[in-house]
């Protein structure tokens, strides 16, 4: 997590079979699309949603004792329309998998920052507040123009620039 992304993570207890059939899910989205050019270990894949307008990434890793976790992510440069794109996906992957839900940035002081399903009460208005937290610092560092960037792009083409 450094200052160019947004991050969630989705866990929940599964088994290897469900690995794949998570994968198989994901895939399953339109503009969802394997990543080939990050490098695949056996227990974790990569994916980008890519529609042409926003990138969203996601990792998948089968963690011990069956422990199924997706790291979701976007780069903070993009224009804010994203948050409710990200907001919908999230909530979409969460409550199929019956999931727990972190965010894994900066919430605001005495905000829960982990939703347990069923209860996933005032997730939207707190993530979209985290965002706004972590897109006002991009701003203050490298002003408010927006691309819609992979994380990895954002970082190169901001911070290693």
């Amino acid at each position: 997590m450094g200052v160019e992304d947004f991050q969630v993570s989705i866990t929940y207890n599964g088994k290897s079979n469900e690995f794949n059939e998570l994968n198989q899910y994901l895939k399953s989205y339109q503009n969802i699309i394997a990543d080939y050019k990050t490098k695949q270990i056996s227990n974790e894949h990569y994916y980008i949603f890519n529609d042409g307008k926003y990138i969203i990434e996601f990792e998948v890793s089968l963690r011990e004792m069956n422990l199924i976790k997706i790291s979701c992510r976007f780069a903070v440069c993009h224009p804010a329309s994203i948050d409710s794109l990200f907001e919908k996906l999230i909530m979409a992957i969460a409550k199929k998998l019956k999931a727990k839900i972190e965010i894994l940035d900066e919430t605001p002081n005495g905000d829960p920052y982990q939703f347990f399903y069923p209860n996933y009460d005032n997730f939207k208005k707190i993530l979209r507040k985290a965002i706004e937290i972590k897109r006002n610092y991009w701003i203050q560092d490298f002003g408010p123009k927006t691309l819609s960037l992979k994380t990895s792009d954002a970082l190169k083409k901001y911070l290693l620039a």
